[in-house]
């Protein structure tokens, strides 16, 4: 039996047009009991920010800042994860110390320069973080001194991984509605606990 096609409807385009764009939608307010995915970024529900190597600290700062982000994940020019560079990393000591090592001007100073590699940053397999909870993400990450920290699951190339997901302290600092310092070593979960109840 053949099915019979039709025609859509259709119009042309007037106005202000925009485009979709991925969204998430997490949960205003959380507490250190709530499920960790509650406040993850899910790069499977929401576009991921990059930037390359070879991009100035001062532009990628600029992107940060247009975007509304602290954090840019760096790609080579095959797409793959080579590091990660904050803004902290741009506005800390990281960049006069590169140009007082190297002899480069400030305005010269690229990413790779100061980013975080890959074989230093942080992550955590998506399977744990689905049986974890805020407060288990809150610790791990004071513990570690990171404001940022990626989930990572196995990608369906062999051998391959993937980041599927970031923590920051600012998101979660947000969601909680107190302060997270990482810098602080470390907040008992007492202290969480205290500071959640205000």
């Amino acid at each position: 039996m053949s099915m019979a096609f039709h025609s859509l409807q259709h119009s042309t385009l007037n106005g202000k047009v925009r485009y979709a764009h991925p969204t998430q939608n997490l949960p205003d307010h959380v507490t250190a009991q709530s499920a960790a995915l509650d406040v993850m970024t899910d790069l499977r529900r929401t576009t991921a920010v990059t930037t390359t190597a070879h991009q100035t600290i001062d532009r990628a700062l600029q992107e940060m800042i247009n975007i509304g982000v602290r954090m840019l994940l760096v790609e080579d020019h095959e797409g793959l994860v080579i590091g990660l560079i904050t803004a902290t990393d741009i506005q800390g000591d990281k960049p006069m110390r590169f140009v007082k090592e190297s002899g480069h001007k400030h305005d010269d100073v690229e990413v790779k320069d100061i980013m975080t590699s890959l074989n230093q940053v942080e992550a955590i397999r998506l399977a744990e973080v689905e049986r974890s909870h805020v407060g288990d993400i809150v610790t791990t990450l004071t513990q570690s001194g990171r404001q940022h920290a990626l989930v990572i699951d196995e990608s369906q190339e062999e051998g391959s991984t993937i980041v599927v997901g970031i923590f920051s302290t600012t998101q979660i600092s947000r969601q909680m509605g107190i302060a997270i310092s990482p810098s602080e070593k470390p907040q008992t979960f007492t202290e969480l606990e205290s500071a959640i109840a205000g």
